[in-house]
């Protein structure tokens, strides 16, 4: 009996050095021996994401890319009071997802909670606590989902129009894009939609281009009056950008 409750402890030892050995690497910024060959395996699944606090950019794109996971994506919005995210821009961003996630069962976009803000700008500590605070997303059943949530300004980087959170949710800032947009009101749509193409790139594995005619370059356009002008705003991703999704799918 002694023997067998020594392997026991043993067993168990082992199991939770193991468990900190691969959490303690999962976590750290440089690559190791976990996150380039196991961290894109082990994050297809939601429970090991959440044991392994696996919450980069990208874990959840299993999610997002294998429809035979996941047939269908549900959007959740949650947005403060002054953010108007109109129809035609949230018909502008299905567009957008479905060429890169090709959910047979489809997109569906849900208006959350609408909230008020108590201050001018946030924190990315406290922007995630206000997701925490709203977000209802968790992919379950045949549904993925992911998260927008709409404010006002980036504290850390103030000219910042949009961020991913975590691995399954985005923020935009509303304010910062509309002064961006105050000498060509008509830009306002168009940082809507590529802000949050952007930034579900990036969900999907994507990194920053240096082509200017691609959604994922890492700066924006401030377009002046001049004719064609808006057309430097990118609101489809390009063809090296779905090369590269499929590259990702395919590696999945």
């Amino acid at each position: 009996m002694k023997i067998a409750s020594r392997v026991v402890l043993v067993i168990c030892l082992v199991v939770v050095g193991l468990y900190f050995i691969v959490f303690l690497s999962a976590n750290q910024l440089e690559e190791n021996w976990f996150n380039p060959h196991y961290r894109t395996k082990v994050a297809q699944y939601p429970l090991m994401r959440t044991l392994f606090y696996l919450h980069w950019d990208g874990d959840a794109k299993s999610d997002y890319l294998l429809s035979k996971k996941y047939k269908s994506l549900k959007v959740e919005i949650d947005r403060s009071e002054d953010c108007r995210l109109t129809q035609e821009m949230l018909d502008e961003i299905e567009i957008g997802i479905e060429a890169v996630m090709q959910k047979p069962g489809g997109i569906t976009f849900e208006d959350s909670d609408i909230f008020s803000l108590s201050k001018e700008n946030y924190t990315v500590d406290e922007i995630l606590a206000i997701k925490e605070k709203y977000n209802s997303n968790s992919s379950d059943g045949s549904e993925a989902k992911i998260h927008i949530l709409c404010m006002n300004r980036y504290a850390d980087e103030p000219l910042n129009i949009g961020l991913t959170l975590e691995e399954d949710g985005m923020v935009i800032f509303w304010q910062t894009m509309k002064k961006l947009a105050s000498n060509n009101p008509d830009s306002l749509k168009l940082y809507v939609v590529s802000t949050v193409l952007h930034e579900i790139g990036h969900q999907v594995g994507l990194k920053h281009v240096e082509n200017e005619k691609c959604l994922m370059v890492a700066f924006v356009e401030r377009p002046g009056n001049a004719k064609g002008a808006l057309k430097k705003i990118m609101t489809s991703f390009c063809e090296e950008e779905l090369e590269a999704v499929e590259q990702i799918r395919e590696s999945l």
